[in-house]
């Protein structure tokens, strides 16, 4: 494994350009605004959407007002969007990508490659906090905490191209704060070599109360039989979790960030309609991108639901907000 991971170029890669950045022979910018990153090592499927989303409502009920800024994954557009001035989402899911359409739901956002740009301007729109939505990579901008989840795939990883780590598990030293999936064993957790200034809290994942798609105030009653669909990195851990609300009939994945398309929701009616099933039940991110079909839903009386997944800190909670207010420099003033 040593000999292999010595020839990987990826690894060769990844780590040479660590060292330029360590060693200061590639620039870091800073932008004057605090920024915390929210990232992983893996190429996804670590919950890093929901715990933007805790992030984001923490500071707004601090009365600070929070900025996602994020690449846009799955955008069909270049250079800096702004999906959220603030007050009015002003983008499409293509435009805009699924996750960053998803996060200007509850506030600011913006799609850039160069995040220092993405945050200058939300800083022209009033944040008073960044955050970046997969962040860890991106070392050429500054930012005030690292926060890495982490979780079993990550433990037992192995470098691209022959696994999901994006870079070594050495990499984690960096981390400010390392938030690990509450299912790890302690154990498993000895094994990682740690930064011993690294704040160590624990999370879960649990899913909220479901909605209507396009329908939030109306009350319904839950189907007994689903189609589960996602389009996300980690598909099963939705299913999983779906599978505690409904009883799934049937599963479809589609490739991360897929676009939604009318033939698309032709092979998700046709299934509906051979496993007799009430309803679908979708991920937040999903319902961003369904939403402009839901027409075609209530045609063929479906119903199009959606469940919401929420981050829960369960151990250093304490220590871990306070360590965001620290951010928080006299000079912002809360919202009146």
């Amino acid at each position: 494994m040593a000999l292999i991971s010595l020839f990987n170029p990826y690894t060769l890669a990844t780590t040479f350009r660590n060292y330029l950045f360590d060693s200061g022979r590639l620039k870091v910018e800073k932008a004057d605004v605090p920024i915390i990153s929210i990232g992983n090592i893996t190429t996804g499927g670590t919950g890093k959407t929901p715990f933007v989303r805790l992030i984001s409502s923490f500071f707004r009920n601090h009365r600070f007002t929070p900025a996602v800024i994020s690449r846009g994954y799955g955008r069909s557009t270049r250079g800096l969007v702004v999906v959220n001035d603030g007050y009015a989402t002003i983008t499409t899911p293509d435009e805009a990508g699924d996750e960053l359409l998803l996060h200007a739901s509850d506030g600011i956002a913006i799609a850039a490659e160069k995040r220092i740009l993405g945050c200058k301007k939300a800083k022209e729109l009033g944040a008073k906090i960044c955050i970046l939505d997969d962040g860890f990579q991106h070392r050429q901008l500054y930012r005030d905490i690292d926060i890495v989840l982490i979780d079993a795939e990550t433990i037992r990883g192995k470098m691209l191209p022959f696994g999901r780590l994006r870079e070594s598990l050495s990499g984690i030293l960096r981390a400010h704060v390392l938030s690990i999936d509450e299912k790890i064993s302690k154990e498993a957790l000895d094994k990682l070599k740690v930064n011993p200034n690294s704040l160590i809290i624990r999370h879960s994942i649990k899913s909220g109360e479901p909605y209507l798609v396009n329908n939030y105030n109306s009350s319904f009653n839950l189907p007994q039989n689903v189609v589960a669909v996602s389009s996300i990195a980690n598909p099963q851990r939705f299913f999983h979790t779906a599978s505690y609300s409904f009883s799934i009939c049937s599963h479809i994945s589609l490739p991360d960030h897929a676009h939604y398309t009318e033939k698309i929701i032709k092979r998700i009616l046709d299934v509906t309609v051979r496993q007799r099933t009430d309803g679908i039940v979708i991920t937040e991110k999903d319902a961003v991108k369904i939403r402009q079909y839901q027409s075609i839903f209530s045609d063929a009386n479906v119903q199009v639901i959606a469940l919401p997944i929420e981050t829960v800190i369960t151990e250093g909670c304490n220590d871990f907000y306070d360590c965001l207010l620290s951010l928080i420099p006299s000079r912002y003033s809360p919202l009146s």
